[in-house]
């Protein structure tokens, strides 16, 4: 299974973590579920939110966007608590 590598923008922040994922379209939810701890820590978001995520990652229409000029990058941006948060994430390696 490939390995993402996602950088995490909320509030002027930006976390960064990797995990594994079938399809690009998987990996964000991936992320989200694997990564509660990481997001826990992030100002502003609870456990409800991260629900809430998770729920809006599912969504077809949040799915990821191909980066046209970047080999394997995707970006996606969600709103949590009113803010933009932008997740940007990059195919690191097959596995």
């Amino acid at each position: 299974m490939p390995l993402y590598t996602f950088f995490f923008d909320y509030r002027c922040t930006t976390f960064t973590s990797q995990v594994h994922a079938e399809k690009p379209e998987h990996a964000p939810s991936n992320w989200a579920e694997q990564q509660t701890s990481l997001l826990l820590k992030v100002p502003g978001i609870g456990r409800k939110t991260i629900v809430r995520l998770l729920s809006d990652l599912a969504e077809p229409e949040n799915h990821p966007t191909a980066i046209p000029w970047l080999h394997n990058a995707y970006h996606l941006s969600v709103l949590i608590r009113g803010y933009t948060a932008f997740i940007d994430f990059v195919k690191t390696e097959e596995e």
